[in-house]
């Protein structure tokens, strides 16, 4: 049976008892294994602009997440206003390098492509796209999707893509309502390109999954605890590990195939750039503590793969605020996963 077809009302009970289910198992088995324990794999997601907007330099800052903390899984962005500055003028050579890298630490990587990509705003238009209508900004995407492809597909380093980040996260950054037509299209542009996998990802905490999932030939979900709202200020999210499996399953994804693109573990500022966010006031949000449960927590889900986000804060810390726990803390437990 196609679980998009089941009737809603289905749909419906089916979360319900998911919710009671949550709410009613004992506390200690929140973080209970379904089956057999798996290795969890992980990686980081690598922003060059996020690095510069922590005033660090980005090719040291990558250099040293490959030779210092040895990773090996990355998920990279293919920012659309970095590679196209200008109409018709592209700027490859920054992603060819971290590309370049990769390949000679050994290392795999995921690339997102799109107009919506990781890092606030979400939405990164060029500038020179800016008040043109919908219409053309698709067409310009699409021909720049197909530069792109055609660029990399032969790259042995690059195992997946993922397109557009979160596309049915309508509410949160500088973007246009969700389009499915048109997600649909770059689909099928990018399948008509190449036959590598395409990893689809959705928010961990406020989405059913369920769009994400009929899209997917991958699904990736976020997965972030501890956040801050101006409403209630500081909150962490009470879901268990459970619910992340049993929403995997709902719609019939396995959680060892199953990808947490985003691992929460940097702050969650209260409503102010993380550089000028006081570093004490930083960690009530992520503490070295908080980070070890986020593993725990992750490792509970059973997700096979887990790709750390905050690896530039990490490096910020240790390079610029005395404060190399974290990085040391991450290093090790990289060197552990990889035996």
């Amino acid at each position: 049976m196609d679980p998009h077809r089941l009737p809603r009302w289905f749909r419906r009970t089916i979360f319900v008892f998911l919710g009671l289910l949550i709410v009613l198992t004992p506390p200690a088995l929140y973080i209970g294994r379904a089956g057999e324990p798996v290795k969890q794999l992980y990686g980081v997601t690598f922003s060059d602009k996020q690095a510069r907007a922590l005033g660090l330099e980005a090719r040291e800052t990558y250099l040293a997440i490959l030779n210092d903390l040895k990773v090996k899984h990355l998920r990279l962005i293919a920012y659309w206003d970095e590679l196209e500055p200008t109409p018709n003028t592209d700027n490859f050579s920054e992603l060819d390098w971290e590309l370049q890298e990769a390949a000679n630490h050994n290392a795999t990587v995921t690339l997102a492509i799109g107009r919506k990509l990781p890092r606030w705003p979400e939405c990164f238009y060029p500038d020179w796209m800016k008040g043109k209508p919908l219409a053309e900004e698709n067409q310009q995407l699409l021909t720049f999707l197909r530069k792109i492809i055609t660029r990399y597909r032969d790259q042995n380093i690059i195992v997946r893509w993922q397109i557009e980040n979160e596309p049915f996260v309508w509410w949160f950054g500088d973007c246009a309502k969700p389009d499915e037509q048109f997600l649909q299209t770059e689909l099928d542009l990018l399948k008509s390109l190449s036959d590598k996998p395409v990893l689809i990802t959705d928010s961990g905490e406020l989405s059913t999954w369920r769009k994400a999932a009929r899209f997917a030939d991958l699904f990736g979900t976020t997965l972030y605890r501890a956040t801050w709202n101006p409403y209630l200020h500081y909150g962490v999210y009470p879901l268990p590990p459970l619910s992340y499996r049993l929403k995997a399953r709902l719609w019939w994804v396995e959680p060892k195939d199953a990808i947490i693109a985003e691992l929460q573990a940097e702050p969650w500022p209260p409503g102010t750039p993380l550089i000028d966010t006081p570093v004490p006031e930083q960690f009530k949000s992520m503490s070295l503590s908080r980070f070890n449960e986020q593993v725990t927590f992750a490792k509970a889900t059973n997700f096979g793969e887990a790709y750390f986000w905050g690896v530039e804060w990490w490096y910020w810390l240790k390079m610029k605020q005395n404060h190399p726990e974290f990085w040391q803390t991450a290093k090790a437990l990289f060197a552990k996963s990889s035996d």
